[in-house]
């Protein structure tokens, strides 16, 4: 069929069957023979790439997957984003310096992350104990380890290649809100570092996310949840009688739901008995 005839039959609003015989790109690739309607679009579509008809096969039903695929890769791009900014931060800050995690320093965090994404047993070993923040026996050995300026850098190093193949935070989403929780920690943990502004499709991705470790973070609050972030609509968390309306920009959302109140610049509304037991049961 020629570029001249579809286009007629475009203009036309009718439906002819576009043969091309172009190669698949690899086994089971969506590129190849097809029988795509031209105009109609059953089956396939039809671009015209370098002069040439090609058609691509859609099975009926998989919009919804190719959009969740596709948000699914924008998701990751952006943890990717973080993570390589959270590695420029930790190369640059002090080991020993403070963060916003009770008794851990930079170091500590830094072995948590690298556990986290390649011996997360050692983790819940350490969870079972129930240790003292600062006195987890794997994580302390993990961060003894990088007690020398050339084993913290080799931590971060480790940190900075991802996770293991077989780790299962390898392909998670939710390494997002991780990432920028634990990278506030640092900047954050001297009370002195502006908040940052991430960029608009980071800010959304962050915001899709959050929800559901909002949802733990205010289990247990007294009153119901409502976030805020403007221009981006609201979201409850937490169902409740009462309830309170929490503000702000999505990264101290996100600091406030997992816990760092105290260095969350957000605003608090609601009725003065709601807000206040919900500062209350806050400030603990």
């Amino acid at each position: 069929m020629s570029v001249v005839l579809m286009g007629f039959l475009l203009r036309h609003g009718r439906a002819a069957r576009c043969r091309c015989r172009h190669r698949r790109s690899s086994p089971g690739s969506l590129w190849g023979p097809c029988y795509a309607s031209v105009g109609r679009g059953k089956g396939g579509s039809v671009a015209n790439v370098g002069g040439r008809l090609q058609c691509r096969r859609e099975p009926p039903g998989t919009g919804g997957k190719r959009q969740r695929h596709n948000l699914r890769e924008n998701n990751m791009a952006w943890v990717e984003t973080e993570r390589a900014e959270l590695v420029r931060t930790l190369r640059e800050a002090d080991p020993l310096a403070p963060t916003l995690c009770e008794g851990w320093d930079v170091r500590r965090l830094l072995a948590h992350l690298v556990l986290r994404e390649h011996a997360p047993w050692k983790i819940a070993a350490d969870a079972v104990r129930r240790p003292k923040p600062g006195q987890e026996v794997h994580l302390g050995a993990e961060a003894a380890a990088a007690g020398t300026p050339e084993g913290y850098a080799a931590l971060v190093d480790r940190f900075a290649a991802g996770p293991g193949r077989f780790s299962p935070y390898r392909l998670d989403a939710a390494n997002l809100v991780e990432y920028v929780i634990h990278h506030e920690d640092i900047r954050r943990g001297d009370g002195m570092a502006a908040p940052r502004e991430l960029p608009a499709g980071q800010q959304q991705a962050l915001w899709k996310q959050l929800g559901l470790m909002a949802r733990m973070g205010y289990r247990t609050s007294p009153v119901g949840v409502e976030l805020a972030l403007p221009g981006s609509g609201r979201r409850r968390v937490k169902n409740g009688a009462s309830s309170v309306l929490v503000s702000g920009d999505v990264v101290d959302l996100a600091l406030h739901s997992m816990g760092r109140r105290a260095a969350a610049n957000v605003s608090i509304e609601g009725g003065g008995e709601a807000v206040r037991m919900f500062r209350q049961w806050a400030a603990r």
